[in-house]
């Protein structure tokens, strides 16, 4: 991974949705319903992580950890 502004643990929490949403992406049926209850549940861990209850809680600022998940997965594909 590449380093950037922010703490590893928001960084992690996107790259699992991030996985998650690929995965229900990939459409394997007998996974779907399990995958489409974990999306809102990383979502919501996301938004409560505690490094956004700073004054970094922008909306820009919470793309931006979704916007370095997606660079590194294009890197790696």
């Amino acid at each position: 991974m590449e380093e950037t502004a922010f703490p590893d643990d928001p960084m992690r929490i996107q790259q699992v949705w991030s996985e998650t949403n690929q995965a229900l992406c990939a459409h394997r049926p007998q996974e779907a319903a399990l995958l489409r209850r974990r999306l809102p549940r990383r979502s919501v861990h996301q938004w409560w992580q505690p490094f956004w209850s700073g004054t970094v809680a922008s909306p820009a600022a919470r793309v931006e950890p979704c916007r370095a998940v997606r660079s590194w997965e294009a890197v790696a594909a």
